[in-house]
């Protein structure tokens, strides 16, 4: 069995406490500064993610995990338990550890007790940043694979000191017990699954307990798992993305209530506006399939963890990860900016024949209204990423949040 070794890679999502100082936003912008763009390679043995840190807006509200910091501040000392300013919470792959199966084989499996996140002071490197992997960063408050299992997505809300979420993920791969249709232990944490948010409590010094379980219409995720969160203080609420539906869904920073989704699929695609020549445009709705699902039991390579075309993946041109919220801080107007994902991996045979246009990675954005819900009557778009060729499943992504 193939793994990905977790610390052997710099391959983290970061969510951190600092702020960048104003620079102005365009609508359904390229990628660049606002964006965040991760470079992916999907290979037979599953997902490598690579994620950089937030640029945050000081004139917007663009990814409310980003507070002031002072440049001044001293590094956080033993008896500061809630996350300081300067300081970020990253999240990684747990590792891998040898056991010995009841046949009396050696093989590999997740480590439980490997760290998945923790966070990590970024204030005094106190080395020159040269692009090399940081060995020895201080960490503190670390949660394991056991306790969340494999996350990828991190936010933080507004309180003080701010409480932080993370999102279950198929990014580092989808792992069974060898032998069996069983997600190997670690793969998913306590009382979790695909579809399972955690909230680290500050008030209980980061301990995780399960926030919310996304579905859709009691539909539970089969495997493919969550994408990436954003937080909007203003509407006092999450939105997540999710892997397999395509789905974006918002849910209640109170109590984790899911509170609506909304289709790009099928809503986004059908009417909306060419952010560079304000035209409107149309384009033919791709739909989820409710009977759809991973097919542990029944994939054709008769190898599951090793065949992401497995997964159930929600489809090319509706599949969604990379996710971010602003307000105008002038009209006051809010937006949620998601990036869409187009390839000809997993499965998607059609690909080839697409207009070029529908081959490109995208920028969307839909309307927040005032009451917090999808406004599917005012979405934007921009294609935003060069066509390129691409080399059997290697593939460029848009997955981090804005």
């Amino acid at each position: 069995m193939s793994f990905l070794l977790g610390r052997s890679f710099a391959f983290h999502r970061i969510a951190a406490i600092g702020r960048r100082a104003g620079q102005p936003a365009r609508p359904c912008a390229r990628l660049g500064a606002h964006h965040r763009v991760t470079g992916f390679l999907l290979r037979r043995i599953g997902v490598v993610a690579a994620a950089l840190a937030t640029a945050a807006l000081a004139g917007g509200s663009w990814a409310q995990n980003v507070l002031p910091t002072s440049p001044a501040t001293a590094p956080t000392t033993v008896l500061e338990t809630g996350l300081q300013p300067g300081e970020a919470f990253v999240t990684r792959f747990s590792g891998t550890t040898l056991v010995t199966r009841p046949n009396g084989q050696i093989d590999f499996a997740i480590d439980q007790e490997g760290t998945v996140g923790s966070i990590i002071d970024v204030r005094a490197p106190g080395r020159v940043p040269v692009g090399s992997h940081w060995i020895n960063e201080p960490q503190r408050n670390p949660v394991t694979a056991k306790q969340v299992g494999q996350i990828f997505g991190v936010v933080l809300d507004d309180a003080t000191p701010p409480n932080i979420y993370v999102s279950a993920t198929a990014a580092f791969g989808l792992h069974l017990t060898p032998g069996t249709r069983n997600w190997m232990i670690g793969m998913w944490g306590q009382g979790g699954g695909p579809g399972t948010i955690y909230k680290l409590d500050a008030a209980n010094n980061y301990s995780p307990s399960v926030f919310a379980n996304v579905t859709l219409n009691n539909r539970q995720n089969t495997g493919a798992a969550l994408g990436n969160m954003s937080f909007d203080r203003v509407s006092r609420q999450i939105f997540v993305s999710d892997l397999e539906t395509g789905m974006i869904h918002r849910i209640s920073i109170v109590d984790g209530k899911d509170l609506g989704s909304y289709d790009h699929g099928a809503q986004g695609r059908a009417n909306f506006t060419d952010a560079a020549s304000g035209e409107k445009k149309t384009l033919a709705p791709i739909s989820f399939q409710p009977n759809s699902r991973a097919r542990l039991f029944d994939c054709v390579s008769g190898n599951f963890a090793q065949s992401p075309e497995c997964w159930n993946v929600a489809e090319s041109g509706r599949r969604v990860w990379g996710i971010g919220v602003r307000q105008d801080p002038k009209s006051l107007e809010s937006r949620l900016y998601y990036g869409v994902w187009s390839s000809p991996a997993l499965a998607n045979v059609a690909w080839d024949s697409l207009p070029d246009d529908e081959k490109r990675n995208s920028v969307w954005s839909v309307r927040i209204a005032a009451d917090g819900s999808f406004d599917p009557t005012d979405v934007r778009c921009s294609p935003s990423a060069p066509l390129r060729p691409f080399e059997g499943l290697h593939e460029g992504r848009i997955s981090g949040s804005s």
